[in-house]
């Protein structure tokens, strides 16, 4: 970055104490140091890659960071502009300038004023700003030329292959752990947790936390989607070596005491433990349902209950947060022509409650042939979905029906307001508004075998192509194996990803009378299942948005 010493015109205007930076060497060479600093920064800041940020330099007086640092340009001395640290060094040092090391002004302290430029000329004439991110320079316009390589230039291409690792990795079985597999990898699929945890929004090298998952599941990206030059494509198929999930095993049985041990677990149990501990380890976790961590952001939403008296017809209308739907497959006749849709449908179907389960509010009798139905009330951005194989009775067992799901799914008939819309006998959404429900399959996690000697394997898409993981054996399919397989749990993302709430769905809500909730202690953030239990509250007033997930999910260990 040059300053242009040769006009006439001082680029500081008429202050004669600033003109002495273009006639001081040494001045001059601490004033282009702070704008290179400056241009340093905001590359940093406005940079794709992930990558530990520019430390904010410290003020000399009072010791804190300073993300507005204002320098003198005689000693190099850095302080604070609000608590008046710098004023007070140029004071006592009787120095006169001192630079903005974010915006390049100059602060005259004989003057008491900032001096702005009249005409920048701080090398952004000719396109050599370092303020701007690379790809983004000015560059002169060159006629184009095609490029013919050479023989030689032939050959060194033909060495080259491509990036290795396309975010494929196995892992390594560390004694029945292919759950633990399984889960890793369709977490590692999650395009929503793959941008927040690539895009550096948390970092393992600046969290104090220990036992921390977030940090856990930063370093596994890093390390999944790290290019090794060790290894090429061609050698290994274009997947990168096996990784041995050590550390993120120990973390979880720290943190997860119940799942703790060498012993095979249930799948689901874990996935539902990794999201309670990736929700404690955010640093915006909260209690209470506006929770920002990224748990909340990409799996939460809410399931309604409404229970209508078989005598006066109320209804009374609850809402609970979920971060899976659970359906169950026991009691299907003969398992022929299983759908996931027709799951769908009985879990949303209406059910007869016996009169000693349920009282009315209204009419305060037990009520006879009181209903109850389920509904979702706001869909997630991804959406969880574990069919109930694995029974705890005086038995065990597992139950292996087929069910036949899709590629893409649209769950609007499932939600609180389209449910609604067809009890009134109204008009269905737009063709325009479904496409706001529609649902794309990314991963698939299957289990092979018995209830107690079974394993676990799963099916994932990356980028446009599925891929069949096996502990450390990775092996490319169709999107036919993967649908012609017995699912455990299915995982979908949005196809649709809206910034604000979907389009408004005309919707009367029932008259109901709002149920006392239930008084939560104010204590710390806990767990994200103790969330769960009690944040049962009353909103028929809420506008509908997205579905999401079942709070009643199994906890089955095999």
């Amino acid at each position: 970055m040059e300053v242009d010493t040769g006009s006439v015109t001082s680029p500081f205007g008429s202050c004669e104490h600033a003109r002495a930076i273009t006639s001081s060497t040494k001045m001059l060479e601490y004033y282009k140091k702070a704008l290179a600093w400056s241009g340093a920064r905001y590359g940093a800041e406005h940079s794709h890659s992930k990558r530990r940020k520019m430390q904010a330099p410290m003020c000399g007086t009072c010791k804190l960071s300073l993300h507005r640092p204002v320098m003198c340009l005689e000693c190099r001395f850095i302080g604070c502009w609000k608590q008046e640290h710098i004023q007070t060094h140029l004071r006592q040092s009787s120095h006169t300038l001192a630079v903005d090391m974010v915006t390049g002004i100059v602060f005259c302290a004989s003057c008491n004023d900032f001096r702005y430029f009249e005409t920048p000329r701080m090398g952004s004439e000719n396109g050599n700003d370092s303020r701007l991110v690379p790809g983004e320079r000015k560059r002169k316009w060159q006629s184009f030329q095609d490029w013919q390589p050479t023989s030689v230039e032939k050959a060194e291409l033909q060495k080259v292959g491509r990036v290795p690792c396309g975010g494929r990795r196995g892992f390594l079985n560390l004694g029945a752990t292919c759950y633990l597999s399984v889960v890793l990898q369709c977490l590692l699929h999650n395009p929503l947790l793959r941008n927040f945890f690539l895009s550096d929004k948390h970092n393992s090298k600046l969290c104090s936390k220990s036992n921390c998952m977030c940090c856990e599941l930063d370093q596994l990206f890093a390390d999944v989607y790290a290019a090794d030059p060790s290894y090429t494509s061609e050698s290994l198929g274009e997947t990168g070596p096996a990784l041995g999930p050590v550390s993120l095993l120990r973390t979880t049985w720290e943190n997860s005491v119940d799942i703790a041990g060498y012993a095979q677990q249930d799948a689901h149990e874990l996935f539902i433990a990794l999201l309670n501990q990736l929700h404690l380890g955010s640093a915006e976790a909260t209690n209470g349902s506006s929770c920002a961590c990224v748990v909340h952001q990409v799996f939460a939403g809410q399931l309604q209950s409404d229970v209508k008296c078989g005598k006066c017809g109320h209804v009374n209308p609850t809402v609970d947060p979920m971060l899976d739907i659970s359906l169950e497959l026991k009691d299907i006749q003969n398992g022929k022509g299983v759908t996931l849709a027709s799951c769908l449908r009985r879990f949303t179907g209406q059910e007869k409650l016996q009169p000693k389960d349920y009282v009315c509010g209204q009419c305060k009798t037990s009520a006879i042939e009181a209903t109850k139905q389920l509904s979702i009330r706001k869909l997630p951005p991804v959406l969880c979905i574990q069919l109930k194989r694995f029974e705890h009775k005086a038995s065990s067992s597992k139950i292996d029906t087929p069910v036949k799901f899709p590629v893409t799914i649209n769950m609007a008939p499932y939600t609180t307001a389209m449910i609604g819309m067809e009890a009134r006998k109204e008009s269905s959404l737009k063709p325009e508004n479904l496409a706001f429900y529609d649902y794309e399959l990314f991963a698939v996690v299957n289990h092979e075998g018995q209830l107690n000697s079974g394993h676990y394997t799963n099916f994932a898409r990356s980028q446009s192509e599925w891929y069949r993981f096996d502990d450390e054996k990775i092996t490319h399919v169709t999107l036919k194996d993967c649908l012609g397989s017995v699912p455990y749990m299915c995982f979908y993302v949005k196809r649709n990803l809206e910034y604000g709430t979907v389009p408004p769905v005309p919707q009367k809500p029932p008259v109901a009378v709002e149920l006392p909730k239930p008084a939560t202690p104010k204590v710390p953030v806990t767990s994200l299942a103790s969330e769960i239990l009690h944040s049962r509250s009353v909103d028929p007033d809420a506008e509908p948005s997205t579905p999401s997930s079942d709070a009643r999910s199994t906890t089955s260990e095999h």
